[in-house]
């Protein structure tokens, strides 16, 4: 086990699951950013070396991505917001 997913609520720990492969925590931790309220949530990915991904880092790739690639996309997030809503 050398990678573990960290998850906050409200600033205090939620969970800690612990992962042998980076690929399995980083997808673990994309699928928690799908549903976690970002304004209560927080979440990141650790491996002996420090930190390797967290929340934030998705988010903020994602709005990127929407941003270069949706037309007239606001960089507010609404629309990543939108989007998570619905899921």
């Amino acid at each position: 086990m050398t990678h573990v997913l960290v998850t906050t609520r409200g600033g205090i720990v939620d969970s800690v699951i612990f992962y042998d492969a980076r690929k399995e925590a980083v997808r673990a931790l994309a699928d928690f950013v799908k549903r976690m309220d970002s304004e209560q949530e927080d979440a990141a990915v650790f491996s002996p070396e420090g930190l390797v991904a967290n929340a934030k880092q998705l988010l903020e790739s994602a709005e990127q991505v929407a941003a270069e690639t949706l037309p007239n996309h606001s960089r507010k997030g609404t629309e990543l917001e939108k989007v998570r809503r619905e899921e």
